[in-house]
């Protein structure tokens, strides 16, 4: 009988180890997984936007000084001319840092879309960049009738770059909707292995009482009892001691 207890509650406190562990195991992987996916966001998707936004500006800083040498603004060619130097060295620092963290993103989570968005739109902006440096050298020469077919070709090979840069944009989007996807599942998944869990511990905990009452309350009570009675009766001078 003895034995068979034993076995019982042995049986019950390895089963919530069991459960511990598992409980363990499982939260740490998925914590490693949403904390991964953090990271992404924390080291490439936020710094992409940003390097996004910014050569978004550049170009547009380029395209109003154009427009302004173009319509005769205040500003002197040499100051237009620095201007947008300026600007075209900044947006290639800008679409520099997008290749390099494109890369870098691609290779960690083994997924090469992005830089396949990437490729073409660095090639549009060479383009682009290429025909405003062409244009710079036309304002500093003063070749007043290249100047005008020049921001034409600018024009256009603006148009063809925003295309590529949308296509970008969206990989970048996709990839940003999938970790966040990813989180969300691994998160929600995070709390049905809590609840699975509890709820496990707490049947564990029913049966162990279950186990115990009637394996070791109960006689204990019924032993308890036996014995009072044993003592009222020999105290009322009935019983045999021997």
């Amino acid at each position: 009988m003895r034995k068979s207890i034993s076995y019982r509650i042995l049986f019950i406190l390895i089963f919530l180890t069991f459960l511990f562990t598992l409980n363990t195991a499982l939260s740490g992987v998925t914590n490693s997984q949403v904390q991964l996916s953090a990271s992404l966001f924390s080291d490439f998707f936020i710094n992409m936007t940003t390097e996004q936004v910014k050569l978004t500006e550049n170009i547009g800083a380029i395209e109003k000084e154009m427009q302004s040498y173009l319509e005769g603004g205040s500003n002197s060619k040499d100051e237009i001319t620095k201007s947008l130097e300026a600007s075209v060295g900044s947006s290639s620092d800008n679409i520099a840092r997008i290749g390099d963290l494109s890369e870098q993103f691609s290779k960690k989570v083994m997924n090469n879309s992005l830089v396949d968005a990437y490729t073409p739109y660095h090639s549009d902006f060479n383009k682009y960049q290429e025909q405003v440096s062409s244009l710079i050298a036309n304002i500093k020469n003063n070749e007043t009738g290249e100047i005008r077919s020049n921001h034409q070709i600018i024009v256009e090979t603006q148009a063809t770059m925003k295309k590529s840069g949308d296509n970008f944009k969206k990989a970048l989007n996709d990839s940003i909707d999938h970790e966040k996807n990813l989180i969300n599942s691994r998160v929600s998944r995070s709390t049905a292995i809590i609840w699975v869990m509890a709820i496990l511990f707490f049947i564990a905990a029913v049966i162990s009482f279950y186990i115990s009452w009637t394996t070791i309350i109960r006689p204990l009570k019924i032993v308890n009892q036996s014995l009072g009675e044993m003592v009222k009766k020999l105290e009322g001078g009935e019983g045999d001691l021997t």
